[in-house]
């Protein structure tokens, strides 16, 4: 029986460590497209695989930046990984993406194969991140596609301070704000659980969550000690 519960408090502890990493990202944890929803197309893509009305609908240049975002956001991720962005430049281009111009594409499509990278593997974004930096700089100061380039770029770099991210984004006066308030406040609510400095939001009035996730950690440590401190006894 002690063996039995030794192992219960084993896999417990590395449970929540393995959930932690993995299901929490700036990528997996910001699912802002909810303040689209009104939107028909973004209610589309939940179901989660790009089909040829999505994928015209992201291909159209005459379509808000915004929203094109939402969709993608919409489609979400998977712990298994996606195949979305391939799916999108067979439709409309007909070529795997590694075969495409990245280059002479349109700012909006630079981004949203760049943007659908990201959300179909957010284990790997290094490529996605390239796509987006390029997107960026010729989507006329797009708010949109600067902070979808910060929060992928968080992902990247993998330590936890994310919100030093977003923060430069949230701050220059250059961008167009051209994302909804409502759909900013889900992005910078979970960005600011891993600030250093307490911030306060108008919306939600959170703050900092660097100390719970600091219990969690040692909840986590405690389970796994014992876990084998009961199955040694075990023994």
């Amino acid at each position: 029986m002690k063996k039995i519960i030794a192992i219960i408090c084993i896999c417990m502890g590395l449970l929540l460590h393995s959930t932690t990493a993995y299901a929490d990202s700036p990528i997996t944890s910001t699912p802002f497209y909810k303040e689209y929803l009104d939107f028909d197309i973004v209610q589309a893509s939940e179901q989660g695989t790009i089909n040829e009305e999505i994928a015209e609908y992201l291909a159209d240049e005459s379509n808000p930046i915004d929203i094109k975002a939402a969709v993608i956001n919409a489609l979400s991720w998977d712990f298994y990984g996606k195949d979305n962005a391939e799916i999108y430049s067979q439709l409309i281009y007909g070529k795997p993406i590694n075969e495409l111009d990245f280059i002479s594409l349109p700012g909006d499509q630079q981004f949203c194969i760049g943007y659908l990278m990201a959300m179909d593997d957010y284990f790997d974004v290094e490529q996605a991140l390239e796509y987006l930096k390029i997107a960026e700089e010729n989507s006329g100061n797009s708010f949109t596609v600067s902070i979808i380039r910060a929060l992928v770029e968080a992902m990247d770099m993998g330590d936890n301070i994310w919100y030093q991210y977003i923060e430069p984004v949230l701050n220059d006066s250059s961008l167009n704000k051209d994302l909804s308030e409502d759909a900013l406040q889900i992005i910078v609510d979970y960005m600011i659980t891993y600030s250093v400095e307490p911030w306060i939001t108008p919306k939600t009035g959170v703050t900092s969550m660097e100390f719970f996730y600091g219990i969690g950690t040692v909840l986590c440590a405690t389970g796994v000690i014992f876990g084998k401190k009961l199955s040694k006894k075990a023994k």
